[in-house]
C-alpha cells in the first residue's frame, strides 16, 4: 500500500461534497418515491428507492406520497420483498417512521464522515512519521518520492484532515 496517492484538491472535494448534500436535500424535499430499507447477506443496511434484490431482507418501507385510492397492506406483507409495481400499493407514510428513517440516515452519514476523518488523520500521521515516502509502480515496485514530493504529500494529507475533520490535526 502506498503512503502517498494523488488526490483531488480540497476545493474540489468541498465542491463535490456540497453538490452531494444539495442533491440529497433536493431529493428529500421533492421525493415522491418509496424508500426501502434492507440488509444484504453480509448484514449491511441499505436505503434505496428500489426493492431489494432477491438476497436482501426488507426491513421497512415508507412512502413520501401515496395516491388517495391506495389499499392498505398488512404488516406481514410489508415484511416480504415488494411485488412488481402493478401490485397493491403500501399504506400512507407514517410521520414517525419517516422521521425515524431520516434520523437513521443522518446518523449513518455522521458515522461515515467521522470514519473518513479518522482515516485522514491516520494517513496524516503515517505520512509525517515516515522517513521515506513511496508510491507503488505498475509492477509493484516502489518509487521513492523526492524531498519536494514528500513535502507536497504531507501538505496534501494535512489539507485532507482539515477538509474532512474541520480542524487541524
Amino acid at each position: 500500500m502506498s503512503l502517498w496517492t494523488p488526490r483531488h484538491s480540497p476545493m474540489k472535494q468541498r465542491l463535490c461534497r456540497a453538490g452531494i448534500v444539495a442533491c440529497g436535500l433536493l431529493a428529500a424535499l421533492t421525493a415522491a418515491a418509496d424508500v426501502y430499507k434492507w440488509t444484504d447477506p453480509e448484514g449491511n443496511t441499505h436505503y434505496t428507492d428500489r426493492p431489494p434484490p432477491p438476497g436482501g431482507h426488507l426491513l421497512s418501507v415508507s412512502s413520501a406520497s401515496r395516491p388517495a385510492n391506495a389499499h392498505p397492506v398488512s404488516p406481514a406483507a410489508e415484511a416480504t420483498p415488494p411485488a412488481p409495481p402493478s401490485a397493491t400499493p403500501l399504506p400512507p407514510p407514517d410521520p414517525a417512521t419517516l422521521s425515524r428513517l431520516k434520523s437513521a440516515v443522518a446518523a449513518d452519514v455522521a458515522s461515515h464522515d467521522q470514519q473518513a476523518c479518522q482515516d485522514a488523520e491516520t494517513r496524516y500521521r503515517a505520512v509525517i512519521g515516515a522517513r521515506h515516502l513511496y508510491r507503488d509502480g505498475d509492477k509493484g515496485e516502489r518509487t521513492y518520492l523526492s524531498d519536494a514530493e514528500a513535502e507536497a504529500a504531507r501538505i496534501d494529507a494535512r489539507r485532507d484532515v482539515e477538509a474532512l475533520c474541520g480542524h487541524a490535526p
